[in-house]
């Protein structure tokens, strides 16, 4: 734990650095807002039902905001859903239920762009690449509907992830994003800055 501080410690003294000797344009600033929507593709097991396997599946959906409190750092909402149909087969009993799944929590985002072009290499697009790496938590909600019964359970979740922006133009462009997400291994769609 006190590695994970340190890291992030000097990560954010690194950017502090890099902002007061900043030469380039950067896709992220401070005081932007980044409006992002999109799909998520490989989602993570729950070991909680080992003997169903799904029949039928709404893939998972995300939609974030995010505000730019400096030119590295960036805070919002996350909330993320997704619905799944199980057959759960363990013999005698075999059961076909559905489950709306969904997400509702926050994000904190350290934007590594111009780092990696001061720092690693001057030859990066930062004008229109912005990478970043996110932690965030909330809440992961269930909603099971099974023939005759309704029932709904939720625990705290913490997120994990890193992503990249790519902006075609001023305002719009498309992202991409893998790790521990609310529900998938990889989300992407597009995302609008202004």
């Amino acid at each position: 734990m006190k590695s994970i501080f340190l890291c992030t410690f000097l990560l954010v003294s690194t950017l502090t650095f890099c902002q007061s000797n900043q030469y380039y344009p950067n896709a992220f600033e401070k005081n932007d807002f980044i409006i992002s929507a999109g799909l998520g593709l490989g989602h993570w097991k729950d070991a909680r039902y080992p003997y169903s396997f799904r029949t039928g599946t709404f893939p998972a959906i995300n939609a974030s905001v995010h505000y730019g409190v400096s030119d590295f750092i960036s805070l919002g909402p996350l909330f993320a859903f997704y619905a799944r149909t199980f057959k759960y087969e363990k013999a005698p009993d075999l059961l076909v239920f559905h489950a709306h799944r969904y997400f509702l929590g926050g994000t904190a985002s350290i934007h590594v762009s111009p780092w990696i072009e001061k720092v690693i290499t001057q030859d990066m697009d930062s004008e229109h690449l912005d990478f970043y790496i996110s932690l965030g938590g909330g809440y992961k909600g269930t909603i099971f509907l099974y023939p005759e019964l309704v029932k709904n359970e939720g625990e705290a979740a913490i997120i994990a992830f890193a992503g990249m922006h790519y902006y075609l133009g001023d305002y719009f462009g498309l992202f991409i994003e893998a790790g521990y997400t609310p529900f998938s291994a990889l989300v992407f769609g597009i995302t609008s800055h202004f």
